[in-house]
């Protein structure tokens, strides 16, 4: 609703004078304050192709869980874009100079940071993960909430208030919890006036849909929704004004609604699935890249005739707007309808890169003992982001720590020093040269791995803490169990369970790494130990014929099992390391996520070549996936390979596969017994992308001529066009079956 720079200075130093009053005195009454400063002014008007409302634009500074920045943020990326985007005078720059010189050292990740004992800073000196060389780093966000939409449907706006009311009577004593409570009462009334004041709004707009969407908002703010559209109207408001990037599952809030209008024919199928696109196109402008999930199917729904007609016109939606969000996710068992799943291999084939298919057979047991959590509450693991498991408002399991397993195997060549940083990263130790046996190299790798995931354990914990004392995320605490009921906010001892989980990367070279090792210096004894330190240091260009005989070295990947093995080692000690430290540093878990998004180029970038054959600089394996190239037995052989690691011991692995057309399509009966003999052996999840033989190396060649080719990239998919190049090239050399 605001135009001009004047108007969002305005409003950021409104916002900066807030926190500078309030932020040591009254947590809550600063949130509700930014909640007031926000919205509705940062929302935009509708465009006109919109049948549903909700699109924002986030200003420099603000507060949410993760959009942004955590909580209190002043982001230099978007200051620059403001900056771009505006002709400033010189008193406006002064203000913004203004504005920048406070926020220094307010926002909420500085005081993350500022909270860090020395042993954790020593170990975790920088955050530049992207541009820097290191081993581990720490992320900032409260990221991968699936609220419970079903309970803001089926309870709407007035319910939540209702059920707020009565634990203010029920804790009357209790001073604490009443002033928590009486912060979420005043949430709920923004909401509603928010809903109010956007309505009066859109109708002062020529739009097309202007009507349907002010009666809906108008609706939503005093009773539940009462129409498929209200609900779909009432999560993106929710949705926009929480922070919160994934929509859960959105057959069981929003079936019953749909039913119930189809079966009286207030709307069509066609009416149905034209609204559901249009909520597509809002999240797909909301650019969540990673995250944006929508999970349809799978066991442990309430209504599973009602949902299983919304997610088969859920994959409809998608396969028509054909964009890179949102991520449809299709949870599968033996129980439901069939035809979604035959739904969700058609679409695919026509080169749309979701539904994402998740075996619940699998999954569900497999969650149930990684959480330490009974069956029914593990028939509530939702996929989010790039492929991490939470329970369904019941838990967050935000990953805030990355770590790169082939960078520990690198430093440790050296005795733990980093060539790129031209220092000890890691821990000090014996170089290759100077180990005596393979055992003793391994073991200098765990302690590398392990000190690093020490540190990144009690920074998660820490930044709970942090952000715990600094607000009470009041949106996230309502839509999340048990937040209400022991009036306690969400990072405070609000939450079901709180868990932690931290990403891995270059597993897979860390093992094939290794097993050359192993082979090549103890077994065969075709190289020192100096002359590895030598090869790897100078980039293979040493001795290039060399690098053959590494890359000779069996790779996971192929059904070997002497590879193979070597990748569960690697597997089962960063998992079981990870999974000890949850509660040594007081959360309910704490998980490996083997996902993906495009940080295995980005940290292959800093990472210096490595004894499985892969150069300095190069990508590294997409997660769960063999190394590029290096699967060369068949995709029965990848797909026999990628069921052999745990799935019970982390929080979600990604496995990318890349299908030719006329492998999904042409041979459909084919493709579709291999992937049912996948996930039948205990395949957990495949992420598809069908394409052209030739489409890829057109697309790098005649970008203009392949503007709508989207692939899997990892836990996201994207155009393939708007992909840095190094990115390209890696979705390129992976295996084309």
């Amino acid at each position: 609703m605001m135009k001009s720079a004047k108007e969002k200075l305005s409003l950021m130093e409104a916002m900066t004078e807030c926190h500078q009053a309030l932020f040591n005195t009254d947590r809550y009454q600063l949130e509700i304050e930014y909640l007031k400063l926000q919205f509705p002014a940062i929302f935009l008007d509708p465009e006109q192709d919109d049948l549903v409302w909700g699109r924002v634009k986030l200003l420099p500074i603000g507060f949410f869980p993760q959009e942004g920045g955590l909580g209190y943020h002043c982001m230099e990326e978007m200051w620059e874009a403001f900056e771009q985007e505006y002709t400033l005078d010189f008193e406006d720059l002064k203000r913004i100079a203004k504005l920048k010189s406070y926020w220094k050292d307010k926002t909420t990740t500085y005081n993350t940071r500022q909270a860090y004992p020395a042993d954790v800073a020593e170990v975790l000196p920088s955050d530049n993960w992207f541009h820097e060389s290191g081993i581990g780093f720490p992320l900032y966000r409260m990221a991968g909430a699936h609220q419970h939409y079903d309970a803001l449907i089926r309870k709407g706006l007035p319910g939540l208030k209702d059920e707020v009311l009565g634990r203010m009577n029920e804790y009357a004593d209790d001073a604490e919890k009443v002033a928590f409570l009486k912060a979420m009462l005043s949430m709920l009334n923004i909401v509603s006036e928010t809903a109010e004041k956007y309505a009066d709004h859109i109708d002062t707009l020529n739009h097309r849909a202007g009507d349907i969407m002010s009666k809906a908002l108008r609706s939503v703010a005093r009773q539940k929704p009462q129409s498929f559209y209200e609900g779909i109207q009432l999560v993106q408001l929710w949705s926009m004004m929480s922070g919160a990037f994934n929509y859960s599952r959105m057959d069981v809030y929003l079936g019953d609604l749909l039913v119930a209008d189809l079966d009286n024919g207030i709307i069509s199928e066609q009416e149905a699935v034209s609204y559901m696109e249009s909520l597509w196109r809002l999240i797909i402008f909301r650019n969540t890249i990673f995250d944006g999930r929508v999970i349809i199917g799978g066991r442990g729904r309430r209504n599973p005739e009602n949902a299983d007609r919304f997610a088969k016109l859920a994959i409809q939606a998608s396969r028509n707007v054909a964009g890179v969000l949102p991520q449809l996710t299709l949870r599968f068992d033996e129980g439901q309808d069939p035809t979604l799943y035959d739904d969700a291999l058609e679409a695919i084939g026509e080169g749309c890169s979701f539904p994402m298919l998740y075996n619940d057979r699998v999954n569900i047991p497999a969650v149930s003992k990684a959480f330490g959590v009974s069956m029914e509450d593990a028939e509530n693991y939702l996929p989010y982001g790039c492929g991490e498991y939470v329970l369904d408002h019941r838990s967050i399991g935000t990953p805030n720590g990355v770590i790169n397993l082939a960078k520990a195997v690198e430093v440790c060549l050296y005795g733990g020093y980093d060539l790129h940083l031209k220092k000890i990263m890691g821990v000090e130790c014996k170089t290759l040269a100077e180990v005596a046996t393979f055992e003793e190299f391994e073991q200098n790798y765990k302690a590398v791995v392990e000190r690093y995931v020490t540190a990144l354990a009690k920074q998660q914990k820490i930044e709970y803490e942090v952000v715990g004392q600094e607000a009470g995320f009041l949106m996230y605490s309502a839509l999340f169990d048990d937040c209400i009921g022991r009036a306690k906010p969400i990072f405070a001892g609000g939450l079901r369970h709180l868990g932690g989980t931290i990403e891995t990367y270059g597993n897979t070279n860390a093992a094939d790494s290794l097993l050359a090792i192993r082979q090549l210096v103890f077994e065969q004894k075709k190289f020192t130990g100096r002359q590895v330190m030598e090869l790897m240091a100078s980039n293979y260009e040493q001795n290039p014929s060399a690098q053959k005989a590494f890359l000779n070295v069996p790779k996971y990947g192929n059904d070997m099992d002497v590879a193979d093995q070597m990748l569960i080692n690697v597997h089962n000690h960063v998992c079981n390391f990870v999974r000890e430290q949850g509660p040594k540093v007081g959360l309910d878990s704490y998980l490996v996520v083997n996902i993906n998004n495009h940080a295995n180029t980005i940290l292959g970038r800093h990472t210096g070549a490595t004894p499985d054959g892969r150069k300095d600089g190069a990508h590294m394996a997409n997660a769960n996936n063999p190394q590029s190239g290096q699967d060369k037995n068949g995709i029965t052989a990848v797909l026999n390979s990628l069921i052999k690691p745990a799935i019970d011991i982390h929080a979600g692995a990604v496995q990318n596969m890349k299908f030719s057309k006329e492998m999904f399509n042409e041979r459909r009966l084919v493709t579709k017994a291999l992937l049912n003999t996948y996930f039948e052996n205990g395949g957990s999840q495949a992420m598809i992308s069908v394409l052209g033989k030739e489409d890829l190396q057109g697309a790098i060649e005649r970008p203009q001529d392949y503007p709508n080719l989207i692939v899997r990239v990892g836990g996201f998919s994207s155009r393939f066009i708007d992909l840095a190049p190094d990115v390209q090239q890696e979705i390129l050399h992976r295996t084309l079956y």
